[in-house]
């Protein structure tokens, strides 16, 4: 029996707006009234996305798709979305760990 070919498409969808690592993490810092300080390791995992960016074109042709809400509120809103969740065990440390057994954190 031969397999049937998946007929879908697949869109990247987001601002339309290179945004870095570091500014989503400078947000997120902010967003949270954290005094954390945002240091770069060098320590990076092997497939690492440093940067973000989504072309819209697709998209806005295809399903007339313009993002409603820029970064910055975006970013707001995901926080308060995330502060209404309840508070799961930190499996951090574990994770860590598990990627260096792996082979996948240098």
């Amino acid at each position: 029996m031969e397999k049937e070919e998946a007929n879908f498409q697949v869109f990247n969808i987001g601002t339309g707006t290179p945004t870095s690592v570091i500014e989503i993490a400078k947000s997120l810092i902010t967003e949270y009234h954290s005094e954390t300080e945002l240091i770069v390791s060098g320590n990076f995992r092997l497939g690492d996305i440093r940067h973000n960016y989504a072309d819209m074109t697709k998209s806005r042709q295809l399903l007339g798709f313009t993002p409603k809400y820029q970064f910055d509120t975006g970013i707001s809103r995901f926080v308060k979305w995330v502060n209404s969740q309840g508070i799961l065990e930190d499996n951090y440390s574990a994770s860590i760990n598990e990627l260096k057994i792996k082979g996948l954190l240098k």
